[in-house]
């Protein structure tokens, strides 16, 4: 669906409807395997995700909620669902804490990152302007200059000295050299 509508979708929307599916999975995991989920990859997947469509400080408390989520199934979960069973509260938030530590290193990691590199495409945008700038006073320049050679009632010939070609001759230069 997103492929299809990938230019009418904004990028925060296709960041929180990701997100959103991955909360889903997650939850699903926690309820059916308890703390043995393999839900590590998808938090930390979050945390990368979030960046994306979410400025750094919008991130990190996104991230935050749903690293103290995470440990809130882990307290409250096992009164809902049986496979939780023995498994400690201790076990949850260490592992929760772990998860929000990792994540939240890797979102400042990131978007200092992304900062650079907008910085950097920023740059590449501005010295792209100037540089279509200058191409234009030049291309202006030489038809003006151009015009004007062809114009001159004097004769005006450019030759390369080595190979002794004509690179450029006005009318006058034709009439005055034959």
């Amino acid at each position: 669906i997103f492929y299809a509508l990938r230019s009418k979708v904004k990028p925060r929307v296709k960041v929180d409807v990701c997100i959103g599916i991955i909360i889903l999975v997650i939850i699903n995991g926690l309820f059916k395997n308890g703390p043995r989920a393999s839900v590590t990859i998808l938090m930390i997947l979050i945390a990368l995700i979030s960046l994306l469509g979410y400025k750094r400080n919008q991130a990190i408390i996104l991230y935050l909620i749903v690293a103290s989520s995470y440990i809130s199934v882990g307290l409250f979960g096992r009164y809902f669902y049986q496979p939780f069973g023995d498994y400690s509260f201790g076990i949850w938030l260490s592992h929760g804490l772990i998860l929000m530590l990792v994540g939240l290193l890797i979102q400042l990691y990131n978007s200092t990152y992304i900062s650079s590199l907008k910085d950097l495409l920023e740059e590449t945008q501005s010295n792209y302007k100037q540089l279509n700038a200058s191409k234009k006073e030049l291309e202006e320049t030489k038809k003006l200059l151009e015009n004007a050679i062809a114009h001159s009632p004097s004769g005006i010939m450019i030759a390369d000295a080595e190979s002794v070609t004509i690179r450029l001759a006005n009318s006058a230069a034709f009439f005055i050299h034959g």
